[in-house]
């Protein structure tokens, strides 16, 4: 996997230059979020990177998506409107539930590392 440390063109794209998690307008101003946090394990794989406004990188710290989602109080995040799918994640009645990393790209496990 290659390791991404900034924003991409294509991480752009995927979330239509809008947050990947509250969709307002990167106009101004763009972060790197890690969708499984580093501090849970997450690597810098652009499968586990979001385009994200400060505001809710600031404010996702190292939640879950599930924790960050009651932060939020909404039902689906941008990402999940669009339909962006990532590698680090298996769907389950269109929900987006985050792999363990490594293990999947070690062992090819589907174990989940988060309860939903």
């Amino acid at each position: 996997m290659k390791s991404v440390k900034k924003c991409s063109k294509s991480m752009l794209r995927e979330v239509q230059c809008r947050c990947a998690y509250c969709g307002t307008s990167l106009i101004n101003g763009i972060n790197v979020d890690h969708i499984i946090p580093k501090a849970r394990g997450g690597a810098d794989w652009k499968e586990n990177l979001f385009a994200v406004c400060p505001t809710c990188n600031l404010r996702k710290q190292d939640l879950s998506l599930t924790d960050f989602r009651k932060v939020l109080g909404i039902s689906m995040f941008w990402f999940e409107e669009l339909g962006v799918k990532k590698e680090s994640f298996y769907y389950k009645n269109g929900i987006a539930i985050p792999f363990d990393i490594e293990e999947r790209f070690n062992t090819a496990k589907t174990k989940p590392i988060f309860t939903w």
